[in-house]
């Protein structure tokens, strides 16, 4: 995304009065697409609207670098003096180019932790999803967003920074020295070596086990707000399903990252290489959150969880990963046995199996199983059943069991891609079902290429078979 050469800040409440115009609230940021006499045609960078705006509703934000004060100009907040300090998370309007060594380069449409103010004028800031950092960067180069809705508040920024006590950069710099919270400071960074796992970090594990599986399988929306299903199993039987919300990854991520920069790929060996990152990936926050956005997200974070719960387990087991999927009092959270499954009848042939669930929310339908018949090693209990009793026409057991693990296929949409976890016996129709939610259409046309080079269109279910079995990339396109 590239910097707008203008942008504007809305200094009261507006109503459109003509299709041509846009509404918007005090404190709202836009971009200045052109001018108009007494009119800019403005750009909401939230929603990507475009429209028509008065310019005497607006100030135009000051790109100018801000002059730095001195210590007797620095805000004193005594009423927030001993309540906790919090941090911000907000998205860059403008390109910053760094020029002394304390400041931080941002690009527009960066996402950023901004972790203490100066004067009001200028924020301390970490970038998310790339290196860099802390610095400073123009407090009017960004806005502030709302990570719960992932919309931009619109307030006052001095509002912003008191509603969460942002401390300044003195107080940031204290409690860093204090607390060794961070291996970074201001304008440099601290190269300590790397210190074996079994001496610096203790492996806290569940007093009732470990993760041994954790996926991210639902999403949903609760007062607005969008939250998902993560489930996950322990080394002691036990499963549990839970609820979490995007902001839980991210503060999860954040705290990560500062407590192992060389595993994140922060600090700079010997040679003065790059540590190797092996800390996984989080999807960034973003100022204007959809089901489209979200049902990405829960791809992305499925991934993330699996990462995450196969990294050294000094980070695996810390208290930082347990906290994730610990139980907590919200009404949602469960924690079950893992279901025994047991013969309890038999008809004819058939062996027919049931077992308890303890009352943990059943799955909805139409979706994945969380637990398979590998898991379960149900073939295990099977090998152990006699065959000596079974009836003279009974059908042959198969030398093998059938293969219940599902295969992923990627699919490419437009500029999208996609992965879908299909079992082998996955019919056409299925698969359709599976793909229409994706891409929010209901008429599309799906195309493979074969191993010797010709575009098929894929229409019946021997081709869908073929297809799960070679691991084939499938093309969808608009009917």
């Amino acid at each position: 995304m590239s910097s707008p050469d203008m942008a504007i800040k809305a200094l009261y409440n507006y109503q459109s009065q003509s299709p041509r115009e846009l509404s918007f609230l005090e404190g709202e940021f836009f971009y200045v697409v052109r001018e108009e006499s007494e009119w800019f045609h403005a750009s909401n960078p939230s929603t990507g609207k475009q429209g028509m705006v008065p310019k005497s509703y607006f100030e135009v934000i000051d790109r100018t670098r801000p002059h730095s004060s001195n210590a007797s100009s620095m805000s004193r907040r005594s009423s927030h003096g001993q309540s906790k300090m919090g941090s911000l998370y907000a998205i860059v309007l403008y390109d910053f180019q760094a020029e002394k060594s304390d400041e931080l380069t941002a690009y527009a449409g960066e996402n950023l932790f901004i972790c203490a103010h100066h004067n009001y004028e200028w924020f301390i800031a970490k970038p998310i999803g790339r290196l860099g950092g802390p610095g400073l960067v123009p407090v009017a180069f960004v806005s502030i967003v709302d990570i719960a809705t992932g919309y931009a508040t619109g307030d006052d920024v001095r509002d912003d920074i008191n509603a969460v006590n942002l401390p300044t950069v003195q107080e940031w710099k204290g409690n860093i020295a204090k607390y060794k919270a961070s291996n970074i400071s201001l304008g440099s960074v601290e190269h300590h070596p790397a210190v074996a796992p079994s001496t610096q970090h203790s492996s806290t594990i569940f007093e009732s086990g470990i993760i041994t599986k954790a996926s991210v399988d639902n999403f949903g929306l609760e007062d607005e707000k969008y939250w998902f299903e993560v489930n996950c199993t322990l080394s002691t039987g036990k499963m549990r399903r839970l609820k979490r919300s995007y902001q839980d990854f991210y503060d999860l991520q954040v705290k990560l990252l500062d407590s192992f920069p060389a595993e994140s790929g922060k600090l700079r060996d010997a040679n003065g290489q790059w540590t190797k990152r092996i800390m996984p990936y989080i999807p960034g926050p973003v100022p204007y959150v959809t089901d489209t956005i979200t049902r990405k997200r829960k791809e992305d974070l499925n991934v993330y969880v699996k990462d995450l719960i196969m990294l050294p387990d000094y980070i695996a087991h810390s208290d930082m990963v347990r906290h994730l999927f610990s139980l907590r009092n919200n009404g949602f959270d469960h924690e079950q046995n893992i279901p025994q499954y047991n013969i309890s009848e038999k008809d004819g042939d058939t062996a027919v199996f049931s077992g308890q669930t303890d009352g943990l929310p059943q799955a909805r339908p139409n979706e994945d199983s969380t637990l398979t018949g590998e898991d379960l090693k149900l073939y295990e209990k099977l090998s152990e059943l006699s065959l000596s009793k079974s009836k003279p026409h009974s059908r042959p057991p198969s030398t093998q069991p059938p293969a219940l693990k599902p295969t992923k296929i990627k699919f490419y949409y437009k500029d999208d891609i996609f992965a879908l976890m299909l079992n082998s016996n996955i019919t056409y129709a299925e698969l359709r079902s599976k793909i229409a939610p994706r891409i929010d259409v209901d008429d599309f046309n799906l195309q493979v290429k074969s191993p010797s080079g010709a575009i098929e269109d894929v229409t019946t279910d021997a081709q869908v078979a073929q297809i799960i079995q070679a691991k084939l990339k499938i093309t969808v396109s608009d009917a």
